[in-house]
């Protein structure tokens, strides 16, 4: 057995395939007799039976009393079903919409078809019955033309909050569009991924530093093997605190890419939804390789400036001491020539006096003074040589020490791109070395 619903649409495709065919408004079949009538406005004409026909009654067959209705190419297809006591037929109505001349019309043609088929008697019963029918039809039609234009109503709103609909999701892609191209144009590393390490969103930086040329390839890969080339999560990882704790982690990382040393300010975060869950996690890596770097030379810099500066204070020293040694042998010297006068003064005047023996004990004296004398003078001339050597080691140390300094502030100036607390202990350094060589200078 067919199933009901197979049935009926058969049966509603071969009369709607019969008014297809004919091309008129109504028709009337009858099983029995096997005939068929159309009308059109007020004439009945009858329909000759034909072989093309006979197909279509063979497989009609209407057994529930009940109102069939379809659509078929924009038309209104009506199937009524019609009794009478000698005849068993169907009425097909086929027309664009449901107004006044489709009342008009198939009360014209029911009125048409009993005064040609029903006895005088039966007439007035049945058009009564007809009429009552038609009531009730036009009842229930009213009804839905009331439905249907709060239909209409409601559709006509919801194409109103569609329209704003509409514009507010151009509004979000246009903001999303803008969004992806100011994600795109940061230059350091950005990207999210979910509880599994796979990664879901990441920006251009990411492919430059890791070589990939397709963003595509990252996503569903492991954050880990894509962008660090391990085999396992990340030893500094920190995704497990960030869902567990709901907090932002910062580190300093040092890592190797494609053969090269990287240090990074890693950045990780929770990426939350509407709901308050926590649904992927966003990392940032912020290339701090060129501060680094530059930390590391401001290290070396400062060890050299402080072995200059040790050096410089050891000289300073020494030429304290020779200094002090210089005072004392130029005391010393003093005292010699001093002396020397008073044996000059006493050979004269023993030369005056003509004694002998006593000008030979001078002149030895006066010899080993003058030896004395000698020694000293050559001291004195090593004494000055040296401390002018020491003042030309000072001075070349203040050379290289303000030479220091200058290359230090040129590399500062350069590579730029400091923090502002590496900024002060810098210039507190410069500062500090300058005030020293002023202090050492008595500027």
């Amino acid at each position: 057995m067919p199933h009901k619903r197979e049935t009926y649409m058969k049966r509603l495709d071969i009369l709607q395939e019969l008014a297809e065919s004919l091309g008129k408004s109504f028709f009337y079949v009858d099983f029995e007799k096997k005939d068929c009538w159309y009308i059109k406005k007020d004439s009945v004409k009858k329909q000759v039976n034909s072989e093309k026909l006979q197909k279509y009654f063979e497989n009609i067959e209407i057994k529930n009393p009940s109102l069939i209705k379809g659509k078929s190419k924009r038309k209104c297809i009506f199937i009524y079903k019609l009794t009478n006591e000698c005849m068993v037929g169907v009425i097909i109505l086929r027309i664009d919409c449901i107004n006044e001349y489709y009342y008009k019309l198939l009360s014209k043609f029911i009125d048409l078809f009993l005064k040609m088929k029903c006895s005088e008697n039966n007439y007035e019963l049945e058009i009564e019955m007809l009429r009552d029918e038609l009531d009730e039809c036009e009842s229930t039609v009213s009804k839905f033309d009331k439905k249907i234009e709060e239909l209409e109503s409601l559709i006509d709103d919801y194409k109103i909050q569609i329209e704003g609909l509409e514009e507010s999701v151009n509004v979000l892609r246009n903001s999303r569009s803008k969004m992806l191209k100011l994600i795109d144009g940061i230059k350091f590393p950005l990207f999210s991924l979910n509880k599994e390490y796979e990664l879901n969103n990441v920006n251009k930086a990411l492919g430059e530093l890791t070589g990939v040329d397709s963003l595509p390839k990252f996503i569903g890969s492991k954050c880990y093997k894509t962008i660090f080339n391990f085999d396992e999560p990340c030893p500094w990882c920190k995704l497990d605190s960030v869902i567990n704790e709901n907090e932002q982690f910062v580190q300093n990382i040092n890592v190797k890419i494609q053969n090269e040393d990287y240090w990074f300010e890693h950045i990780m975060f929770p990426i939350i939804d509407e709901s308050g869950d926590i649904v992927e996690v966003g990392e940032i890596l912020h290339d701090v390789t060129k501060q680094y770097r530059l930390y590391e030379d401001l290290k070396n810099t400062q060890y050299k400036v402080k072995k200059i500066s040790k050096d410089r204070v050891s000289a300073l020293n020494e030429v304290s001491k020779l200094k002090k040694e210089y005072d004392e042998l130029l005391n010393e010297y003093e005292k010699l020539s001093n002396k020397h006068k008073k044996l000059i003064a006493v050979f004269e005047k023993v030369i005056n006096e003509t004694r002998a023996g006593e000008v030979l004990a001078l002149r030895k004296e006066n010899s080993e003074l003058k030896y004395k004398i000698s020694q000293l003078t050559q001291l004195v001339d090593r004494l000055n040589k040296k401390l002018e050597d020491s003042k030309q080691t000072e001075k070349e140390m203040y050379k290289k020490t303000i030479y220091s300094i200058d290359r230090l502030y040129n590399m500062i100036t350069k590579r730029g791109d400091f923090k502002k607390d590496e900024y002060d202990k810098i210039l507190e350094f410069i500062s500090t070395q300058i005030e020293l060589i002023k202090e050492k200078l008595e500027i």
